[in-house]
């Protein structure tokens, strides 16, 4: 066997070991709520996913884009959409929504949720059934940079089914292909492959240099 049939038999092992996740994503776009250019690119890319990430650095409007995108699946698919937020952000997520049109209700219990979109922290998450919501945004999806933490467990088993996963934050830890891995379904989470959360491909946005 020559270098070249050998080197040919491993590319053919490895494509055969990858885990190919087939997403089908939403052709919606989203209504006239004050997006930018740069926004509105990126939150009419992350629905043709379905499932994305959005790391756009502070600044460049990432609470505007996920409200934008949540509203979007909303409309174009009729069912209810969920944002988990960290402690003290939910209320600020509302007050921006309201500014642009997005109703959001902030919720505690699961008999909170109404039709449309809703937010509440991740501690309370065990308060829901979340079989009824066919979109959730992980703000601030940091907390899931270690495939073996239990927020990211519980994360994975609460939205295993959901069909429209968005992730967002301004610090997507550059340097941990780990914490990329657990947001991207990245081969490189080998040991957890199968549960990367979500199954997306990653968009990092930064301002342009000004000097």
């Amino acid at each position: 066997m020559t270098v070249a049939d050998r080197i040919l038999d491993y590319e053919d092992y490895v494509r055969r070991k990858l885990a190919l996740v087939i997403r089908e994503g939403l052709s919606a776009k989203p209504k006239e709520c004050g997006l930018f250019d740069h926004q509105r690119v990126l939150v009419e890319w992350a629905l043709r996913r379905g499932c994305a990430a959005i790391f756009a650095d502070t600044g460049l409007g990432k609470s505007r884009m996920q409200l934008a995108w949540a509203d979007a699946v909303h409309l174009a698919t009729g069912r209810d959409v969920l944002i988990l937020a960290p402690l003290a952000v939910a209320a600020q997520t509302v007050a921006e929504g309201a500014e642009i049109g997005v109703c959001v209700t902030h919720c505690r219990e699961s008999d909170d949720v109404l039709p449309g979109v809703n937010i509440i922290n991740y501690d309370r998450l065990h308060k829901l059934d979340c079989s009824r919501f066919a979109g959730v945004v992980l703000d601030e999806s940091s907390v899931i940079k270690h495939h073996n933490a239990k927020t990211f467990q519980s994360l994975t088993d609460a939205f295993r089914t959901t069909p429209y996963k968005l992730c967002a934050t301004a610090t997507p830890a550059p340097n941990d292909c780990g914490a990329y891995s657990m947001r991207s379904g990245s081969p490189t989470s080998a040991p957890a492959r199968d549960n990367c959360w979500p199954p997306a491909r990653r968009v990092c946005t930064r301002p342009a240099s000004t000097t």
